[in-house]
């Protein structure tokens, strides 16, 4: 290890490429947890794949520390730790913690027991406003994260997107689908259309022709209906349409 110019220590894991950020606390924050920096008040929380608002990942808490302090996040490298399982790919768990089970956020791979390599893979690279169909109801999906929310109709309240306060269409609800324009947000179509076909009384007469094939002779009357509806949809899949918020 070396000494840099402050007097803090610096480890060798340091020079060979570990990533760090030092920033407030907006919560106690324990050693090793999994937090994120929050972008409407630039304070670091703990991550929690059970809790929307929290389900994202930006580094490891380096040390605990207490709300309003500094905490120092590992956002790239070597993560000492105990427990690990070698070369198994570690997710975002419940409350800031380690899991093996398969979550939307990768935090990173272990190299040995003791070594968990962080490379954060999380889905926040679309743009904003970027509208999706989702099979939320496979078995093994995981739910959505901070990142997006369901196009059902509902008022965006998140300080951190710039769609804040926004009413999402409810493309759910409604079960509509999309439509290429130059611009967004035109509607049109229906599910249903209708066959126009006059109105009035109709006449037939059947008679014997002369091979004697018609045993009926007379008349028949009935009504033509003004129109008929018919169902307009094709074949289909439901998906959940999701919409990026930030």
């Amino acid at each position: 290890m070396g000494v840099i110019a402050d007097g803090n220590v610096i480890n060798a894991n340091d020079i060979l490429g570990c990533m760090r950020t030092t920033i407030e606390a907006g919560e106690a924050i324990a050693v090793g947890k999994i937090c994120y920096i929050n972008l409407s008040d630039g304070k670091a929380y703990i991550s929690d794949k059970d809790t929307q608002a929290d389900y994202r990942a930006d580094g490891i808490a380096y040390a605990g520390v207490s709300s309003g302090a500094d905490v120092t996040l590992v956002t790239r490298g070597l993560w000492v730790t105990t427990g690990l399982t070698d070369k198994e790919v570690y997710y975002l768990g419940t409350t800031g913690a380690l899991t093996t089970t398969q979550t939307a956020i990768k935090v990173g791979v272990a190299n040995g027991t003791t070594e968990l390599f962080i490379d954060i893979v999380q889905d926040d690279r679309d743009a904003v406003g970027t509208i999706k169909g989702v099979n939320l109801n496979l078995t093994g999906v995981p739910s959505l994260t901070a990142f997006w929310q369901l196009c059902d109709g509902t008022i965006i309240s998140d300080a951190e997107s710039p769609l804040n306060g926004q009413t999402i269409v409810d493309l759910n609800g409604n079960n509509r689908m999309l439509r290429a324009a130059d611009t967004s947000n035109g509607t049109g179509g229906s599910n249903t259309h209708f066959h126009t076909m006059g109105n009035g009384d109709i006449s037939v007469e059947v008679a014997s022709g002369s091979g004697g094939g018609v045993d009926f002779v007379g008349g028949i009357t009935g009504t033509v209906a003004d129109s008929e509806s018919a169902n307009n949809v094709p074949a289909y899949q439901d998906v959940c349409m999701v919409i990026k918020i930030k």
